[in-house]
């Protein structure tokens, strides 16, 4: 099993063969956590030092130990930059939301915060795959929140999948 994968039809069947080795390094990048390099984190930060300043929350899912850690890097970009950063019991009622990724919320779509613009740029220049969206979690017209989702889970076939999916996926992986 020195290949990558090879595919063949056997019988009318589709039949792959991985190398063991190979597989174990695909599911490792598969399920590796999520980081900021410190490179990009250099870059978000190096991006936002100049930018209009405005209140931010940094929040993860409850319970998710790596969209946590992740949340922690990106704070630390801020609050480097001198961004004031927040956390109270304002946004403790919400304890997860079951979407993947990262997402600035506002509290009004059609007046959003000086700060927006820069937040989404500066994410945009060190690489990290940002939305931003209208919440009504969002405690007013002068915040950013930047939510930390839950990861996503690429398939190893086709599109990109949530937990939910790769739940039902996990015993033909």
């Amino acid at each position: 099993f020195a290949y990558l994968g090879v595919a063949a039809t056997v019988g009318g069947l589709a039949v792959t063969w991985w190398s063991s080795g190979l597989k174990e390094a695909m599911l490792e990048k598969r399920y590796a956590a999520r980081s900021l390099m410190p490179d990009k984190a250099e870059a978000l930060t190096k991006a936002l030092v100049s930018a209009p300043k405005g209140p931010g929350y940094v929040k993860s899912n409850l319970l998710d130990s790596e969209g946590d850690r992740f949340a922690s890097q990106i704070l630390k970009c801020l609050q480097a930059a001198g961004f004031p950063t927040v956390d109270g019991p304002v946004l403790n009622e919400v304890i997860s939301i079951s979407a993947s990724g990262i997402w600035l919320a506002v509290a009004n779509k059609n007046a959003v915060p000086a700060h927006l613009l820069p937040l989404c740029r500066a994410f945009a220049g060190a690489g990290v795959n940002i939305t931003w969206r209208q919440e009504d979690y969002v405690p007013d017209e002068n915040t950013v929140v930047i939510w930390v989702g839950h990861r996503e889970y690429p398939a190893v076939f086709g599109k990109t999948t949530g937990r939910a999916a790769l739940a039902g996926r996990v015993a033909i992986d």
